[in-house]
């Protein structure tokens, strides 16, 4: 019965360390600069337009605030870099007109940590409920994600040398491996993917495929075999589940894994080319630990210099009358004043990260104001937020473009989804057209949804045809303005029944 062999690149592991230290030297200098790419707005604006239509006004002043971060980067005078404050921003727009996709598109293009918070979720220092700090916990963490992942992809390919390594001495135990090949012969058949050899099944732990979460007090990577992580003066670990004699590897206090004794001695069949995948991972995490201080130092600045927060239902914050005088509006009032210390910048202590100052992160905060007006809040939260921007409710036009001029339109979408089925899907001109038009007036007669009700009609128009595919259904299907009409009468009636709903 084959198991890994890792005793032979120990060495490896050793050098891999090595240079996990070198990167963290290299490290200490790092700034926020050194990975900060951003378009020029008008590129920016031009990406936005193939995922979002209209609302042109608002791709602008967005670009323009997250360009105005990466030009102060670019500023060698230190102190005249910290006066630089971002200009926040006020979103003002009905439901599914594209408040959200704005933010969420740009900080995927230049890679930015962003957060999206729901501020009817927060209340006041001392009531049951949120603290607005929280928001910055999620930024801090999705920053330290961020970063954890890039050093990931640097390690990547010194990874996949030690995984080859390992896995290729020993592919040279079992018989497809006859031991007359070199090291190097059976290394360049992994390396070369070669169906023949990445086919070839071994043994591997089964609770060495769930990998339990890295924690100092617990073990460390996949494949370490108990004991402090990232530690210089220990041995290097070994390996558990990687032996050529076929005995169990004990780990450094002569016992089974703390997490199971029982679940670390049953085995999985693992092809070569799953078990490559494997032990890359276990490498990976192996040469990053000793660059854990560095990751967190790059995610502080990250999240400091170029986060996002994305505040939605903002204008439920806004008091009304009669709330005031019940007292309830006092604690969205209170919302208010804890959301002001934070947009003009304060220092927040989070779990992973530490102290991060607010002062310079992107707040972008967004409603409806239907009923509230921007004018009501509070004097001092509007001047932190000085830009200002009004969406305009879509049109029946805008919803055609939706379907036909954006990258990865929805019909397109359902169209991939049913071709895995074998369906081939069609749409008639007409029929998006009338789609748009019933989304349109849908959103008139009852709650407006914006873009999303095209989503609520193209869901209710294909239900049976999803129902069916797989089943022996027709395997081209067309869909046609009656078609859509139907659909339509029946959502139509309703929605005019559900006026009535108690």
């Amino acid at each position: 019965m084959l198991h890994f062999c890792v005793k032979n690149v120990n060495t490896k592991v050793e050098h891999a360390d090595e240079v996990a230290s070198t990167s963290t030297t290299a490290g200490n200098s790092w700034s926020a600069r050194d990975a900060y790419a951003c378009p020029s707005p008008k590129d920016l604006v031009k990406h936005l337009d193939e995922f979002i239509i209209g609302q042109t006004d608002a791709k602008r002043v967005v670009a323009i605030a997250v360009r105005d971060r990466w030009r102060r980067q670019q500023i060698a005078d230190a102190g005249l870099r910290k006066e630089l404050l971002p200009t926040n921003i006020l979103l003002e727009g009905p439901s599914g007109c594209g408040k959200t996709e704005i933010a969420r598109r740009l900080a995927d293009v230049i890679g930015a940590p962003l957060v999206k918070v729901v501020a009817t979720k927060y209340t006041e220092v001392g009531f049951i409920g949120e603290d607005t700090q929280t928001m910055i916990h999620e930024l801090a963490d999705s920053s330290y994600d961020m970063e954890r992942k890039r050093v990931m992809s640097e390690v990547q390919v010194e990874a996949r040398q030690l995984a080859i390594e390992a896995v290729a001495r020993a592919y040279l135990c079992t018989p497809e491996g006859t031991g007359e090949e070199s090291v190097a012969a059976a290394k360049d058949l992994i390396e070369k993917e070669d169906p023949r050899t990445m086919s070839i099944e071994i043994e591997i732990e089964s609770h060495l495929t769930h990998p339990a979460p890295l924690d100092p007090s617990r073990p460390g990577g996949l494949f370490d075999g108990g004991g402090s992580r990232g530690r210089r003066d220990q041995a290097p670990p070994p390996t558990p589940g990687i032996n050529v004699t076929g005995e169990r590897q004990p780990d450094r206090a002569g016992q089974a894994h703390s997490y199971g004794a029982e679940e670390a001695l049953r085995w999985s069949k693992l092809t070569v080319r799953d078990a490559m995948s494997l032990v890359t991972e276990h490498y990976a995490s192996t040469l990053i630990l000793d660059r854990e201080p560095e990751i967190r130092e790059r995610a502080r600045v990250t999240c400091e210099e170029r986060g996002m927060v994305f505040i939605d239902e903002f204008d439920k914050l806004i008091s009304e009358e009669r709330e005031v005088a019940s007292g309830f509006g006092s604690k969205r009032r209170g919302v208010q004043k804890e959301l002001l210390s934070l947009i003009e910048g304060t220092v927040v202590t989070t779990p992973r990260l530490g102290r991060i100052s607010t002062e310079h992160i992107l707040f972008i905060c967004a409603g409806a104001f239907t009923t509230a007006k921007p004018a009501q809040i509070m004097p001092e939260l509007q001047g932190r937020l000085p830009i200002r921007s009004v969406l305009k409710p879509l049109t029946a036009e805008d919803f055609i473009r939706i379907l036909t001029g954006i990258r990865y339109t929805l019909p397109m979408q359902q169209q991939a989804l049913l071709k895995v089925e074998g369906v081939d899907l069609q749409f008639d001109a007409d029929a998006l057209e009338e789609i748009s038009k019933s989304a349109f007036e849908l959103n008139r007669s009852s709650a407006n949804t914006g873009a999303r009700r095209l989503q609520s009609v193209m869901s209710t128009l294909l239900e049976d045809i999803k129902f069916e595919a797989g089943s022996g259904g027709p395997s081209v299907v067309r869909i046609d303005k009656n078609r859509v009409k139907e659909t339509v009468a029946a959502l139509m009636t309703k929605s005019d029944l559900s006026k009535y709903v108690i």
